[in-house]
């Protein structure tokens, strides 16, 4: 079984935000799935303050999706990658390689089911991610202490995509929800159109193992999430 110190990193840098609370609960009945709201309408004006723009594009996965993201973290001797599939509010399917293990999750609410390779499905304790607040509002409140040196470098041509890059460093030793001696330095993409993040960059050099992290968003409406059947 997979430290649950190392699923939570991952499923951390996977889910795509900045923030998440790490925690083991028992599991109660799944929430209802609700119908993903369109992700190609126009966003409101991004704020001209860089800072309050970042939050405003975090803000915003609170509605966003279903979407994908994909994930590759490097260090000096190691590469993991992995893809979650994400329905707001409380659905995330996570397909994870972690140095040639493989590790599926599905979470539903507060249930978690996992299996390793080919295995089967089982019941698991709830690793690596909040369940039923895969983000929330006191994640962001919580990320809003932790960032600082917030600045617009401006706009770029992303895959085709008009986007505004934004640069930002995160100082995880003022976070409330999950403090650990951890700087970040990020750089964080911005559809212009949509206000919706699709591509971030994360450099770590503070850490015990320095990583660098590199993950794609792809907004897909036909990703559906449900619980597994052996």
């Amino acid at each position: 079984m997979i430290a649950a110190k190392h699923a939570c990193m991952i499923a951390l840098l996977l889910s795509l935000f900045l923030l998440a609370a790490c925690g083991s609960e028992s599991a109660t009945p799944a929430a209802a799935q609700v119908d993903a709201p369109p992700t190609t309408a126009p966003a409101a004006a991004l704020p001209d303050d860089p800072k309050a723009a970042i939050l405003q594009a975090l803000r915003s996965q609170l509605t966003a999706g279903p979407y994908r993201t994909t994930t590759v973290i490097t260090g000096e001797d190691f590469e993991q990658s992995g893809t979650a599939e994400i329905a707001p509010p409380d659905r995330m399917r996570l397909t994870m390689d972690m140095g040639g293990m493989q590790m599926e999750m599905i979470y539903i609410g507060d249930q978690v089911w996992s299996k390793q390779g080919d295995g089967a499905w089982e019941v698991a304790e709830r690793m690596g991610a909040p369940g039923a607040a895969l983000l929330d509002e006191a994640m962001i409140a919580d990320t809003e202490r932790t960032i600082t040196e917030a600045a617009l470098i401006g706009p770029e041509v992303l895959n085709g995509v008009n986007t505004l890059l934004y640069t930002f460093t995160t100082d995880l030793t003022r976070s409330e929800i999950m403090p650990m001696p951890s700087v970040q330095q990020t750089r964080l993409w911005v559809d212009a159109a949509t206000g919706l993040i699709v591509r971030q960059e994360m450099e770590d050099a503070t850490a015990d193992m320095p990583t660098t992290t590199v993950q794609t968003v792809e907004y897909d409406p036909s990703i559906t999430i449900e619980a597994p059947v052996n």
